[in-house]
Parts: structure tokens; sequence; C-alpha cells
């Protein structure tokens, strides 16, 4: 069995602006439009780091000459019951 993947320097970079998104946004308490624009985009930045993580687990744990049929299949798994509900 194959290790689970550690966290990279750079997801804890992105999950560091998402912190850095709330405690922004929180501080200034959305007084300016810009920073509220300025602290979704750090948690955008930190979000999309998190939901990246499922792809990168599966594709260590394929064979690579089926790599994107499964990830095909892994994303219709999750896109389905979310344009059904």
């Amino acid at each position: 069995m194959k290790n689970k993947p550690a966290l990279s320097f750079w997801q804890i970079w992105n999950m560091s602006f998402g912190f850095l998104g709330i405690q922004f946004g929180w501080g200034l308490q959305m007084s300016d439009k810009y920073a509220l624009l300025a602290s979704m985009a750090c948690i955008g930045i930190a979000w999309a780091s998190i939901l990246s993580m499922p792809y990168a687990m599966l594709t260590r744990a394929l064979p690579k000459d089926k790599v994107g049929v499964m990830m095909g299949m892994f994303n219709l798994f999750i896109v389905i019951p979310q344009e059904t509900k």
C-alpha cells in the first residue's frame, strides 16, 4: 500500500492564504469593497487547494494507463449528484 500524500509546502501556503483572507475580512469588517475582494481572493486560493486534494490522492493510486478513464468516472460521480439536486 502506498503512503498517503503528505502536505506539501504549497498546500500549506495556500491554506495560509485562506486564513489570511478570513482574518483580513474580519479585521477590516468589510468596510471597503476592495478589502472584500482581496479577502475573497485569498479564501478562493485556499479553497482551490482543498478541492484539488482528492484528485491528487486518486492519481497516485491509479495505474498509469487508466488515469484518464478513471478520473473521468470519478468526476462524474461528483458532478451527477450536484446536477440532479
